[in-house]
């Protein structure tokens, strides 16, 4: 599934296997304040966390890296813009139809 996901769903997909967020909740609400590239931390307000417990997460080297590029292919990295954005640069609100594409390339032969 990686290799066939597009961006920014492969760092979606990268976050909830290596850092364990969820997606709807945690991962597309988080802003770029939250993420420490130094430090190689996330924070997960508690406003989104299941819990509603603030908690920051480790990110290992294959996040941090995508993450990494990520930013630098963005258009905005305010603090407060958001880090997962779709092709017209809004919030992404979902990714049923980046996971749907994503399925079918898997599908078709190459």
């Amino acid at each position: 599934m990686l290799e066939v996901a597009a961006e920014p769903l492969r760092t979606v997909i990268l976050f909830g296997i290596h850092v364990g967020l969820r997606v709807a909740s945690e991962c597309l609400t988080l802003c770029w304040g939250s993420i420490d590239l130094a430090r190689r931390l996330v924070t997960v307000e508690d406003a989104h966390a299941k819990n509603h417990e603030h908690r920051s997460v480790p990110l290992n080297v294959l996040v941090f890296d995508a993450l990494r590029k990520l930013r630098d292919s963005s258009p905005d990295v305010d603090p407060e813009a958001f880090v997962f954005i779709g092709r017209k640069g809004t919030r992404l609100k979902s990714i049923r139809t980046s996971l749907a594409t994503a399925c079918e390339r898997l599908k078709s032969p190459a």
